[in-house]
């Protein structure tokens, strides 16, 4: 991950916070390796998923992060692709963050569009 958006993705957290997913898919060794680090995984029908809000997340940081699972790993928001090419600045990039935030917190009808412009994945 560059630094350009290093700090962005430590400051926001939205992707683990349950504000962008319900659930990760994880493997199995995934899983296995998740619970070691005492992150509840749960299993049904023969497939491990990771609950979200995730249990690992430490305020807007991941806690397993050197062990999350591939579909983290893979992860990245149209905002953290937009900050690492230039096309945003930190500033705007930081105060998007923020605008989500207000929107999760006065629970607006529309806020979906919004997270679907800003942080959906590429």
């Amino acid at each position: 991950m560059s630094e350009s958006i290093e700090g962005l993705c430590r400051s926001c957290g939205l992707c683990c916070d349950g504000s962008l997913f319900d659930v990760v898919a994880v493997s199995a060794a995934e899983a296995r390796v998740l619970e070691a680090h005492a992150v509840p995984v749960e299993r049904a029908e023969g497939r491990f998923k990771l609950r979200q809000p995730c249990a690992g997340l430490q305020g807007t940081v991941c806690g397993c992060y050197a062990v999350r699972p591939e579909g983290c790993r893979r992860f990245v928001c149209l905002l953290a692709h937009a900050r690492a090419a230039g096309e945003v600045s930190e500033a705007q990039a930081v105060a998007l963050v923020a605008e989500a935030r207000a929107r999760l917190g006065r629970g607006e009808s529309n806020a979906s569009d919004f997270f679907r412009r800003y942080f959906s994945g590429r």
